[in-house]
């Protein structure tokens, strides 16, 4: 039995195939210009070749990558051969101060000597840190740019003398227009020498990793070798230090895979994404292309020619949404401002999209075959967007154990010449104050503050409770001030926050959240429990006598996000062990910039010398730690999108032929839900920490695919007296 199909009318089938290519054109030109400027283009440093990033990583896999500790970067230094330099670095916010100006903050990096050569970069003017131990403690190196906004006389730079950070500073360099390094979204203002650090800090302790470390492999050395090298030295370090390297390994990397690391996900994500977009956009214009019943070859031309005209505009709204994706990215992201319009992509684009049409146009490739393979891969496509959205809009529901409405969060930093009695008077000053400012209802600081990804980990044991074999427990380890859980509105499960008459020299104490309690202290009483020292281990800098007593349980805090597990915390007060850093958390129902103002006053009556920064609402803070997910959410949500646009005009086509291939779409359907349910597993745990397939996510794809489905037929129903079908053209198309 023959059935008779309509042709598409060549207009429909022109508008359509235009918009199926602009629109692949612009998604792909936008992600490979965006990571192109930022990631994929080489880092300007010569030799780049023989650059690399020495991480460390912790080989049970229960943490990824993570820094290094000063004292094994000195160790590497000794006991290696395979880098002619080793460099070591990290950033902090100081505060430059002067007699007729406000304090600033500025960006610094702390390095070691051997940065510079290591990098083959010479001063513009000047000179860099000299190796020799106890040489330029008090010096600094400047950015050409923090040079030029700081000094009207270029040629007087050197000697100048700067106020940083409680200390004073002599400048003994300029570096060139352009350099950078570490290469990052803040740029760098100056550079000061590692070594100034004292004996007695957290540089010292060997638990501590703050630093990342790069390298120049030596003359005729590849990265493999270094890598086993380094490895062997690691394995050296883990039998002579079991409680803080126990479990650390090394991994040589390319520097520019060391450098953007942390984009490698978000990257993968935007290729895969486009790569989707690309292969069924592919397979939809080889659709629209073999339901038109044409002979082989005609309108070739102007299929072709109608191709590069929709890849060129598209081409040219791709540069521009670059510039979107930049917007959205979760990150603060190095080289944005170097960003250039790339139309290689848009060319890659075009060519494959003609190629394809070409292909279906001469060829006349069967039309149902290429619908079957479009249905189903569109159908996958589908179910992981539709997952990933359902799946943001679960964890962003999801409590984090404080009441961020109304509590304002900023940075306050003092000078490092501050003595700890010093530390603790100028912060409790502070919190007193503000606890009694009209509108303020509760007020207390926090270092680090929760929920930003900040951490300071430290390794321990409990008292009475026999020792794991392998390296010692670890958690997250928070110093506040007194009435931090009330101006939180994290409960007390148990015991008392600490008193406000602690002092430095009282035993230490500490409150555990429940999480801690929940996994070290089973079968023990919480209150009174002792938290020491690792056998063997250095000891710590937050512990009297090696040993906290706990007083308290708190509930647990966040995190939001992957596995929605909160991690084991202990805090201690800040009054018995101060730092110089801390988080002002501040409970009142007035506008975040209005009280960071009223703080600025207060802290320039303590101390003129003293910055207040990086003021923002809790409720800001949380919107950043899902900002990763958030992204990845958007992203494979407009993948979704564009997915049903395409899915919308293949179906729209083929229903004005007159076959509305019912069991096609089933079918693609089914193998499509399928095929997804691997790749929507390993996103709901890896993203979301969800163990088990969404029935939602299959229920919403489904959902969508019918309802496009049905919108092209109903549109077509509508339309389908639109264009006269001449009595020999159907005749030519029966089947």
């Amino acid at each position: 039995m023959t059935k008779t199909m309509r042709p598409v009318a060549n207009r429909d089938l022109q508008l359509m195939l235009a918009v199926v290519v602009a629109l692949t054109v612009t998604v792909n030109s936008a992600v490979f210009t965006a990571l192109n400027g930022i990631v994929f283009r080489p880092l300007p440093f010569r030799d780049q070749g023989r650059l690399t990033g020495v991480v460390t990583f912790d080989m049970k896999g229960t943490r990824g990558r993570q820094y290094v500790s000063y004292l094994d970067f000195l160790d590497w230094k000794a006991r290696t051969t395979s880098h002619s330099h080793l460099a070591a670095w990290y950033t902090r916010d100081l505060s430059l101060t002067a007699a007729d100006r406000p304090p600033v903050r500025i960006n610094a990096a702390v390095v070691s000597p051997e940065l510079f050569d290591l990098l083959q970069t010479a001063p513009r003017t000047g000179r860099v840190f000299r190796p020799a131990e106890g040489e330029d403690r008090n010096s600094i190196i400047l950015s050409d740019a923090f040079a030029k906004k700081r000094f009207q006389s270029q040629e007087a730079v050197a000697g100048q003398i700067l106020h940083i950070g409680g200390d004073t500073f002599a400048v003994i360099g300029v570096m060139p227009p352009g350099f950078q390094f570490p290469i990052q979204a803040q740029q760098i203002d100056l550079w000061i020498k590692l070594e100034r650090e004292p004996r007695q800090s957290l540089l010292y302790l060997r638990q501590s990793r703050i630093l990342q470390v790069i390298g120049r492999l030596a003359t005729d050395v590849t990265r493999a070798s270094a890598d086993a090298e380094l490895a062997r030295v690691a394995e050296s370090l883990r039998h002579e230090h079991p409680d803080t390297n126990g479990s650390v390994a090394t991994r040589v990397l390319p520097l520019s895979q060391a450098v953007f690391g942390y984009l490698q996900p978000i990257a993968g994500l935007l290729i895969g994404a486009s790569a989707s977009i690309l292969l069924l956009a592919c397979l939809a214009g080889a659709n629209l292309v073999a339901v038109d019943k044409a002979r082989p070859g005609k309108r070739l031309f102007s299929r072709v020619a109608l191709c590069i005209v929709s890849g060129i505009a598209g081409g040219i709204a791709g540069v521009a949404g670059s510039r979107i994706i930049v917007l959205i990215v979760p990150v603060e992201l190095p080289r944005i401002k170097e960003i250039k319009p790339d139309l290689s992509v848009a060319a890659f684009v075009i060519c494959l999209t003609t190629f394809v049409t070409v292909l279906v146009s001469w060829r006349g490739l069967r039309a149902k075959v290429l619908f079957a393979g479009f249905t189903a891969a569109a159908a996958t496509a589908i179910v992981i967007c539709s997952t990933a959205t359902i799946g943001f809009w679960r964890i962003h529901n999801t409590g984090t154990g404080l009441r961020a409405e109304a509590l304002h969060t900023m940075r306050v930093v003092v000078p490092d010449t501050y003595s700890p009695t010093e530390m603790v008077s100028f912060y409790e000053r502070l919190r007193q104050q503000l606890g009694a400012t009209p509108g303020v209802a509760a007020a207390s600081s926090v270092s680090p503050l929760p929920l930003t990804g900040e951490t300071f980990m430290i390794a321990f044991v409990i008292a009475g409770k026999p020792s794991a074999v392998g390296p010692a427990p670890r958690a997250a380890l928070r110093i506040i001030q007194p009435d931090y859980f009330r101006t939180m509105g994290i409960g007390l499960q148990r015991g008392q926050d600490f008193p406000e008459t602690h002092t430095i020299t009282d035993p230490h104490t500490a409150v555990v959240n429940r999480a801690f309690a929940d996994r070290y202290l089973q079968g023990i009483e919480p209150i009174g429990a002792i938290i020491q020292r690792p056998k063997n281990g250095a000891m710590p800098f937050f512990m009297r006598d090696g040993e906290l007593t706990v007083q308290g349980v708190s509930e647990n805090v966040g995190p939001l996000g992957a596995h929605g597990e909160a991690k084991p915390e202990i805090y201690i007060s800040h009054l018995q062990r101060p730092v110089a850093e801390m988080a002002l958390v501040l409970r009142s129902s007035v506008k975040t910039d209005e009280i960071s103002q009223t703080v600025q006053r207060m802290v320039s009556v303590l101390d003129r010398d003293v910055p207040v920064y990086d003021a923002q609402p809790m409720t800001e803070r949380l919107r950043a730690s899902l900002a990763v997910q958030r992204f990845i959410a958007i992203i494979l949500g407009f993948t979704g999108i564009a997915t049903l646009a395409l899915l919308f005009a293949t179906l729209y086509a083929r229903a004005k032929t007159g076959d509305q291939d019912t069991a096609i779409i089933v079918a693609g359907l089914l193998s499509g839900l399928a095929a997804a349910a691997v790749p929507m597993h390993l996103l709901n745990w890896d993203l979301y920490g969800f163990p088990t397939p969404d029935a939602l996510g299959y229920l919403t794809a489904a959902s969508l695919v019918g309802l496009v489905a049905a919108a092209a037929w109903y549109l077509q129903a509508q339309r389908g007296n639109s264009y006269a079908v001449p009595k020999q053209r159907a005749s030519e198309t029966a089947v």
